[in-house]
């Protein structure tokens, strides 16, 4: 208990220093509330009485991250004013715009990102960017230039969207007005594979909170990759890594950002397994990669043969390291009415997604719902069909089955919408909402057209007592004046080494060993 207090107090001194950083635009409120002035009196307060409140803080710091709880879409019965499904902490609720049209068109795909306290700064179908108020932002035109679905036309609202599992938005580390939009560069419209990883800058301080791209396009890295891509934090809760794969899904990039500087890259290369069938947008759009919420995990799902497979992946956030832990069958067999003929077909999940809590995970297809139980000890012997249909009475393939800031798993297209309530709970008929061919919305929004954004999960939080929990981008001191050696064995070493030092002053003199991995990051200081 003393070294856990110890290690509160001791992060509560960091976060002051971060804090007092920061400075808001004239005229806006600061981001973190009257916390700042809190922790600017730390230094003048006793710790041990701090214990509750300072852990009370860093929870709600992480808890508190709401860049995910409005999602853009239309109300086309209302002179297709932009609408948000807006998200509270167990409830949501649909608001309409009270001015004219969507300055963008939503046809397919769309992305919104609020602040940090859950307020709407911008939203884009990927192509172009408006802000809150629902008017151009400044040089929010002109994304993914010369890509074959790029924006063609100076009328916003004729802009096509980009593609869904392309494109996301992440906030910056250390200035709460900067947000980033990452766009895979889309070079084949037939078979939309990507050549490489882009950056956009989003400043929401400037022009009076209506904000301004201050850059885009800017391309993080190079190479031929699957259009679709995972946002995972790292492990020490503060960083970014971006996670590709190639268009076959043998192999893996794991790109380590630092606001908007590449820190590392990571390949990791899965053997005995690959996608061959990425010969158009249906197919490739649904073979996606897709995290857990603690982003340990990951899932990477075909629909089509040779077989319905999923690759389930364990992801270090650590190291960026991807290692293969099983495949999954992803589709049953069994009797099917449909056209007056009963005889067993193949129907397959349309897409895949965990509970909050990791128990469990879903597969979500037009004709049920499937899941596993992820704590058992044969995971693939729990599967069951928690909710199928047994005639062409079954749902419109749609998008993705995506967590909510609710708790609930979302797969929603224009207006249909399907809902999975308690997703970490014994299955019942009651939980999940099924729509049919058009029938009522299972969220309460018939008129509205809304779409499945691909939010990174905000609120993951560093790994405790992990070396990974502080990542040093600053590089080592300087060595000693005077001559010594320096020797390490053996090496390599799998679990201990010795580290000696030659004979002279540094023998005697007070010493200190500093430690970093490879990745720059400082392991442990260590007196001799």
């Amino acid at each position: 208990a003393a070294n856990h207090f110890q290690t509160v107090c001791a992060r509560a001194q960091v976060r002051r220093a971060t804090l007092n950083l920061i400075h808001s635009p004239a005229g806006w409120p600061d981001p973190h509330g009257p916390a700042t002035g809190f922790f600017q009196n730390i230094r003048t307060m006793k710790c041990k009485p701090l214990f509750f409140a300072v852990f009370l803080f860093i929870a709600s710091t992480i808890f508190a991250q709401k860049y995910d709880y409005n999602w853009i879409g239309m109300a086309p019965n209302s002179d297709w004013r932009g609408a948000l499904l807006k998200f509270e902490e167990d409830t949501f609720s649909v608001e309409v715009f009270t001015d004219s049209r969507s300055v963008i068109f939503f046809s397919s795909h769309s992305l919104a990102i609020s602040d940090y306290h859950g307020r709407l700064q911008f939203f884009t179908n990927g192509n172009a960017i408006a802000s809150w108020d629902n008017t151009l932002m400044e040089n929010g035109t002109g994304l993914n230039d010369s890509a074959p679905i790029a924006d063609t036309t100076e009328d916003t609202w004729m802009i096509p969207p980009y593609a869904t599992p392309s494109f996301t938005g992440i906030p910056d580390t250390e200035n709460p007005y900067v947000y980033y939009l990452l766009h895979q560069f889309i070079d084949n419209n037939g078979i939309p594979t990507s050549t490489g990883m882009q950056i956009t800058k989003i400043d929401m301080s400037k022009n009076n909170g209506k904000g301004r791209v201050e850059y885009k396009n800017r391309f993080l890295n190079h190479g031929s990759f699957h259009y679709s891509f995972q946002a995972i934090k790292h492990g020490n809760g503060r960083d970014w890594w971006i996670i590709q794969k190639t268009p076959e899904s043998m192999n893996y990039l794991a790109t380590l950002l630092h606001r908007d500087s590449v820190v590392t890259q990571i390949w990791s290369s899965i053997d005995g397994f690959q996608q061959n069938h990425l010969d158009s947008l249906g197919s490739s759009a649904h073979s996606l990669i897709i995290s857990s919420p603690e982003g340990d995990f990951l899932i990477d799902y075909s629909i089509y043969y040779p077989e319905p497979v999923a690759k389930l992946m364990h992801f270090d956030r650590c190291s960026g390291q991807i290692t293969l832990v099983d495949t999954i069958q992803t589709a049953v067999i069994r009797n099917f009415l449909c056209n007056g003929i009963n005889e067993p077909q193949l129907l397959y999940y349309w897409t895949m997604s965990f509970s909050p809590s990791e128990r469990y995970m879903y597969g979500f297809g037009t004709r049920g719902v499937g899941r596993w139980d992820m704590k058992a000890s044969d995971f693939k012997s729990t599967f069951e069909e928690i909710y199928k249909t047994t005639d062409c009475s079954g749902m419109l393939p749609t998008g993705w089955l995506v967590p909510a800031p609710n708790g609930d798993l979302f797969d929603i297209y224009l207006n249909v919408h399907f809902r999975l309530r308690n997703p970490d709970q014994p299955a019942s008929a009651s939980d999940i909402c099924y729509p049919h061919y058009f029938t009522p919305s299972c969220i309460g929004a018939d008129e509205y057209y809304f779409f499945n954004p691909l939010y990174p999960n905000y609120r993951l939080g560093p790994l405790e007592g992990s070396p990974c929990d502080t990542l040093n981008l600053e590089p080592p001191g300087e060595a000693p004046g005077e001559e010594w050696t320096l020797s390490v064995g053996p090496s390599p070493a799998a679990s201990s080494f010795t580290v000696r030092l030659g004979q002279g002053d540094a023998a005697t003199r007070p010493t200190a060993l500093r430690v970093y991995d490879v990745l720059g990051r400082r392991l442990y200081d260590l007196p001799l």
